[in-house]
């Protein structure tokens, strides 16, 4: 008789959306019913990212997801100015 291969119960859990889910605000146990498994092991699967989780609020990211091109675009001019700004590259050099 074959032995039945138990993986842990977070290993049956999407990583990437449980945590999508969990910074659009969704409780452990709303993720655990989508995924069948316990709140516990959504949570021991999320450890890795849990100061992300509790340093971002869903507003916050929200925001942030609605305005990134714009954001990154301004950021990616500001590095290609200071790049390009002769004062800055005479002082470093």
């Amino acid at each position: 008789m074959a032995a039945a291969s138990h993986a842990p119960a977070h290993a049956k859990i999407d990583v990437a959306q449980a945590l999508k889910l969990r910074m659009a605000g969704r409780t452990l146990r709303e993720i655990a019913d989508r995924y069948d498994v316990t709140p516990q092991a959504v949570d021991k699967a999320l450890v890795p990212f849990k100061a992300f989780i509790t340093l971002t609020a869903p507003d916050s990211l929200q925001a942030y997801q609605a305005q990134r091109p714009a954001i990154l675009s301004a950021v990616e001019m500001r590095i290609l100015q200071s790049l390009v700004d002769g004062d800055k590259l005479e002082k470093a050099s």
